[in-house]
């Protein structure tokens, strides 16, 4: 069985329903209000977690009671909610999500208490992170934090992969030179590289581009992964991700990319 931790985001998902999308200044009627717990981070453990890994979550909460949902819901998939703390005063980060009748979406984030996590919280799960096949994270909490634990993971040995989203126009530099993996989508492949993705060709010159220069510890693997429509899509995407990098833990060492058709082309 695998051993994986991610670091990352958590969230209380408020998904209207709507038909199309209202224009500006244009008030419409929701079909239906949904709620249901979200975030990368924590989407991302549930997946490991259903493809058999062994996870911890590292994240922060709020001082409320979708910070106690959050933590039901994640226990509820296997995943260890040990270092997945509260902090006092904040709240839980919330996703406000439109989705119109064609699986389009449009998301507005209210980080909360994800944005609270700390180089100090790491320190207390050294000894997980050390000690753990893998380490995964997002952009959805400090980059600083997320840059340490990759420090800390490499130093073990220890397999990090970067998950760009949602997408910054520069990745820092220290945090690349501690990532093994790194999985964007098309949208977020074009920020990072400046180059759109249309077809294959533009996949392999954008993980080119990406990696040109990229000197990570242990090697690099840019995976590319198409973007989704739906929420359900989201989902599934996530748990290939997870599977994906759980297969090349013993292989990361080589550069990958996959393509729009799912091959995997190696160069």
């Amino acid at each position: 069985m695998k051993k994986i931790v991610v670091i990352g985001s958590s969230n209380v998902d408020t998904t209207l329903h709507v038909k199309d999308f209202p224009k500006p200044g244009e008030t419409i009627n929701a079909t239906d209000v949904t709620t249901a717990g979200g975030g990368k981070g924590a989407n991302q453990a549930i997946a490991a977690a259903k493809s058999g890994a062994e996870t911890y979550f590292i994240n922060r909460v709020g001082e409320d009671s979708d910070g106690g949902y959050i933590t039901h819901q994640l226990k509820s998939y296997g995943v260890d909610t040990t270092y997945v703390q509260t902090t006092i005063g904040a709240k839980t980060g919330h996703a406000y999500i439109t989705l119109n009748e064609a699986g389009q979406n449009d998301i507005i984030i209210d980080h909360g208490a994800n944005y609270e996590l700390t180089v100090e919280d790491l320190k207390a799960a050294s000894d997980l992170i050390n000690n753990w096949d893998c380490i995964i994270a997002q952009f959805e909490t400090p980059i600083d934090v997320t840059t340490s634990a990759f420090k800390m993971a490499k130093k073990a040995g220890k397999v990090t992969i970067l998950n760009p989203a949602p997408a910054i126009d520069k990745i820092p530099a220290d945090l690349l030179k501690y990532t093994d993996i790194i999985m964007p989508n098309e949208t977020e492949s074009a920020k990072i590289t400046g180059i759109p993705i249309k077809d294959n060709s533009t996949v392999v010159k954008a993980a080119q581009d990406a990696l040109n220069g990229w000197d990570p510890t242990g090697g690099a693997i840019y995976y590319f992964n198409p973007n989704t429509a739906t929420i359900n899509a989201a989902s599934d995407k996530t748990f290939t991700f997870l599977s994906f990098s759980i297969f090349l833990t013993s292989y990361y060492y080589y550069i990958y990319i996959l393509s729009f058709q799912n091959n995997i082309v190696k160069f």
